[in-house]
């Protein structure tokens, strides 16, 4: 009787290690075969919200099941980024992530619910986004190297704004301080919207803003563009210098869109994801609407993503200490 039971038990675990193997290619042929949903971790209307909805929108068009964009806010994005780590890893919840969810947050909550690399499988990182120092008006600064003149002979004049504490408005803030080695003041807002507004006002004198919002501030005169946070010139601003030629060659950050699926997402599931995502990213149209938002497309591998997310948890992490940045 013993040894029946042994029988059993062996046959049903049997049974079981083989749909595991079999189940990944298995449901990969049929995937998806309901609708998808992408989590965006910060509120609609929102420059995370607009990529998630493109980037959705031309994943219902190739895969031909709907990819519904939720916003679930809180936690400085915590809240949203955690509720995807502990969805069901079978491919139909997806995260967008971006470096406050993945590679800030972990160094700035010491309580932070949900681990960036073990708790997530990397599907592909979409793009890189240039941002732009833009100064105010009435500060009398036109270029990056008055600025650094200028605030080195006024130490305690100076001060920049950003979208809050922790975000990547204000580690780009502190690694300018650091880096040209001056003192500026910070001053944290609720979002890039109200820190520009700020600026405009003269009520702070700096910001580091992606392209596309300053733009139009930039075109009517309400704000100076310094520096464009990149590589090479943006297309939309040609006429301003990087901030590499502006003097400081070795600022080096960027901020950047990446799709993430909960840790355990079958290989198969993730191979289907990532050739999607690169087909999308790399259209002819997509490409076009990443330029107006002064983005450059990437459309990477799963590997190439995992290198590059342990990467710019290092840089942020290096910067982090530098500011002493705490969201708690």
């Amino acid at each position: 009787m013993q040894r029946r039971s042994a029988v059993k038990v062996f046959i049903a675990l049997a049974a079981v290690a083989l749909t595991a193997l079999l189940g990944g290619p298995a449901a990969a042929q049929t995937y998806p075969d309901r609708p998808i949903k992408m989590i965006n971790a910060f509120p609609p209307g929102g420059a995370s919200d607009v990529w998630a909805r493109m980037i959705a929108q031309g994943m219902t068009e190739f895969l031909k099941q709907p990819v519904v964009v939720e916003s679930r806010t809180g936690g400085g994005g915590s809240i949203g980024t955690a509720s995807a780590a502990r969805a069901e890893p079978d491919g139909y919840t997806l995260m967008l992530g971006i470096p406050a969810t993945h590679a800030i947050l972990p160094h700035i909550s010491s309580s932070l619910p949900y681990d960036p690399v073990k708790d997530f499988t990397p599907i592909a990182l979409v793009s890189k986004v240039a941002y732009v120092l833009v100064a105010s008006p009435g500060s009398g600064i036109d270029s990056l190297k008055a600025l650094i003149q200028r605030a080195k002979a006024e130490p305690s004049a100076y001060n920049y704004a950003s979208a809050g504490v922790g975000s990547e408005t204000h580690l780009m803030g502190e690694m300018l301080r650091s880096q040209a080695q001056v003192n500026l003041l910070h001053v944290p807002y609720r979002g890039v919207g109200p820190a520009m507004t700020a600026v405009i006002g003269g009520e702070s004198k700096l910001l580091f803003s992606p392209i596309a919002p300053a733009l139009a501030q930039i075109k009517a005169g309400k704000v100076i563009p310094l520096a464009t946070i990149a590589s090479q010139r943006s297309p939309l601003l040609p006429d301003v210098p990087t901030i590499g030629e502006a003097g400081l060659p070795g600022f080096a950050l960027t901020s950047w869109v990446a799709v993430f699926a909960p840790a355990g997402t079958p290989a198969p599931i993730v191979a289907k994801l990532n050739d999607t995502i690169v087909r999308i990213v790399r259209s002819e149209k997509i490409r076009e609407r990443f330029k107006e938002l002064g983005a450059e497309s990437v459309g990477s591998t799963p590997e190439a993503l995992r290198t590059f997310l342990n990467e710019e948890l290092d840089k942020y992490g290096r910067i982090v200490a530098l500011s002493g940045a705490k969201a708690d």
